[in-house]
């Protein structure tokens, strides 16, 4: 930021999502809430998250609730009210004049590939208009998060190149090809990670 803060770890450069939470805490402005999530079901995960077993110790799942439901608390205000008021008439406004894009995965892989090293996950990449010279193309790039330099403090912490979408998922579709032609490959696997999940759970109970 302009002023020199620094982050929690100490980097000089803020993570996008981290100062959207601050402009969307409203303690900030004197009125802290509880109530804002509430436990339900645990949602089936597409993979297991970066550092984490595919079946967590939690069985639940957190689920935002309705502004409108919260409790109000009366808190210290760290800015003047009137000043975060004005923050969010700006995102609406810019809202308003955003072009609407289409939401939810637009890519076959996305989410599902991982960095081997880093452990982060891709992302699809549409080419720029640069690159493309005003010519339509057939794919994109699969991209991992390790690389975006901005989100480490400037520094990328995975080597990994990316790849084109169009290689990586014909790649894909023969690895499934080549799995389905031995469905004993699934059951092989599901019973390793059944042993592996009860190992786990074993593990924690003793620890």
């Amino acid at each position: 930021m302009q002023a020199g803060e620094r982050t929690r770890p100490g980097r000089p450069v803020w993570d996008r999502s981290v100062v959207w939470g601050l402009l969307q805490n409203p303690a900030y402005r004197g009125q802290a809430a509880f109530g804002k999530t509430h436990q339900g079901p645990l949602r089936p995960r597409l993979r297991a998250q970066r550092g984490r077993p595919l079946q967590p110790r939690q069985t639940t799942s957190s689920d935002d609730v309705p502004s409108a439901d919260w409790i109000r608390i009366p808190v210290l205000a760290l800015l003047e009210p009137a000043l975060f008021d004005a923050v969010h008439a700006q995102l609406d406004e810019n809202r308003r004049h955003a072009r609407q894009t289409r939401r939810g995965a637009r890519y076959l892989l996305q989410g599902l590939l991982q960095g081997q090293l880093c452990g982060y996950a891709f992302y699809g990449k549409p080419l720029s208009p640069s690159p493309r010279k005003n010519r339509p193309r057939a794919y994109a790039y699969y991209r991992c998060l390790g690389t975006d330099a901005y989100r480490f403090g400037g520094e990328r912490i995975c080597p990994k190149t990316q790849g084109r979408t169009d290689r990586l998922e014909l790649a894909v579709w023969h690895e499934v090809c080549a799995l389905l032609a031995r469905p004993e490959r699934l059951s092989q696997e599901f019973e390793r990670r059944q042993h592996a999940t009860g190992e786990s759970h074993r593990q924690a109970r003793s620890a």
